[in-house]
């Protein structure tokens, strides 16, 4: 294939797509019409099957020409953030209050244009590539897990998979990318602490729920620097402490929440164990009652070490030396990870840098996130360069 050609002669249709996906923004779990139009798209391009899983995910299969051999996954988010826009496209949502402020709308026009040009060259490669179009990326519990479970890493087994992130950048059109953890662990911790009410002239009689809750929350910073190796990073982030109903009454009730963020496994399996364990603790000592509801998000990523170096050197070889940037990007956590860890799947995740559209670079999930379509040549090129190396 000649990559640099076939992408130019699919540019101008790969903008558009971008662009109409980005009016018409659709939030996690609800993204009817996104799915729609990526099925039609997909069908039109004649794959080998595409069907809709989950009611709004696409998952697609292409047959290579040349002969049986092993299985790609290349996946892309689909879903859009309860954002209102603020950048001032042409183009903007059409829709209040959603917008496309993460990427994904780029991250479903260049997987289309990757199954286009290879639906056109399918005799190019053996063995056969598996596109996924995944719902409800931005909302716990993601989508992954439910795909995964209905089973799109089988029939046919998925060998490896890929994907990559649309990333503001100063610089535009290189990726980013290494072996081990790229993108941290998130889960959501909500507690509920009940005591007993009291006049706030005589707590003896009361069993304080707001004393406790703070007692909680700086018990738990020690869990970081005493029971995690100092080598992996750990977070815990509480966010949220409401108790109390009034400034004479000792509160009968307690609520918090909170983010747990890790890089390692084995780190966060300590943490949810002390979580327990301090609660237990304070409870006793203050003759409250704690309700811990743990809820399990998304894993951290980390990108095998073969998988990564194929997506490197495949880039270096057919899209040039300085395509590749060795490195990661602080982008928080991705439900690309449930695909590797509960299949046992090796796989890569990488960054695409993108520039940044008007005065100035902001986030992902901002109002004025923006970014430069033409990084999305190097997204599609990307994909080729390795679907050329691996499927050879």
């Amino acid at each position: 294939m000649e990559i640099h050609r076939l992408i130019e002669e699919i540019y101008e249709e790969m903008v558009g797509w971008r662009r109409k996906l980005h009016e018409e923004p659709e939030l996690s779990f609800e993204e009817h019409q996104t799915a729609a139009f990526i099925y039609d798209k997909l069908a039109e391009f004649k794959l080998d099957r595409v069907d809709y899983v989950c009611e709004t995910a696409v998952v697609a299969l292409l047959n290579g020409g040349k002969g049986a051999g092993k299985c790609l996954a290349i996946r892309a988010d689909i879903d859009a953030l309860p954002v209102t826009e603020q950048t001032g496209y042409a183009f903007a949502s059409r829709r209040d209050g959603l917008m496309h402020a993460c990427g994904h709308d780029g991250h479903v026009a260049i997987l289309l244009a990757t199954a286009k040009i290879l639906a056109e060259h399918r005799d190019s490669f053996k063995g056969c590539i598996k596109f996924i179009f995944e719902h409800g990326e931005e909302k716990f519990p993601g989508g992954a897990k439910a795909l995964v479970h209905a089973g799109v890493m089988e029939h046919p087994h998925v060998d490896s998979i890929i994907g990559l992130h649309i990333v503001p950048s100063d610089e535009c059109g290189r990726i980013r990318i290494k072996s081990g953890p790229v993108a941290i662990g998130c889960d959501v911790v909500n507690v509920k602490i009940r005591g007993k009410s009291g006049h706030a002239a005589r707590p003896h009689e009361a069993h304080d729920a707001l004393l406790a809750s703070c007692q909680y929350v700086v018990a738990l910073q020690q869990i970081i620097s005493r029971n995690i190796d100092p080598k992996n990073t750990e977070i815990i982030s509480v966010g949220t402490l409401n108790a109390g109903t009034a400034v004479n009454i000792i509160a009968d009730h307690a609520r918090l929440s909170m983010n747990v963020r890790s890089y390692d496994i084995a780190s966060r399996d300590i943490t949810k164990r002390k979580l327990y364990d301090i609660a237990d603790g304070i409870g006793k000592i203050t003759d409250c009652a704690f309700e811990l509801e743990y809820v399990d998000g998304y894993e951290p990523t980390i990108n095998h070490e073969g998988v990564a170096e194929l997506v490197a050197d495949a880039c270096r070889k057919h899209l040039g030396g300085d395509s590749v940037e060795i490195g990661d990007y602080d982008l928080g956590s991705d439900d690309f990870s449930y695909y590797m860890n509960a299949t046992g799947t090796p796989g890569a995740y990488f960054f695409l840098l993108a520039g940044y559209e008007g005065g100035g670079r902001y986030v992902n999930h901002h109002p004025r996130f923006s970014w430069k379509e033409a990084a999305m040549k190097t997204g599609v090129g990307a994909y080729l360069a390795v679907v050329n190396e691996y499927l050879r």
